[in-house]
């Protein structure tokens, strides 16, 4: 089953200047209970953070 597609996620900026942001994500329903869905909140996270450090560095 590699390279099938089991969901989607999405990371959204809401406001830069209070630093507020939102994860979504959407998972196939044969794919609940795997994993899925938390290894995309995790990554998504992990991207975050990495992105806030820049931006902080930058002085934005």
């Amino acid at each position: 089953m590699d390279g099938d597609v089991v969901g989607r996620g999405e990371l959204h900026v809401r406001s830069q200047e209070q630093r507020q942001g939102e994860i979504t994500y959407v998972v196939h329903p044969h794919r609940w209970g795997q994993g899925v869905g938390t290894a995309m909140g995790m990554s998504s996270s992990d991207e975050v953070y990495a992105v806030s450090e820049v931006l902080l560095r930058h002085g934005c």
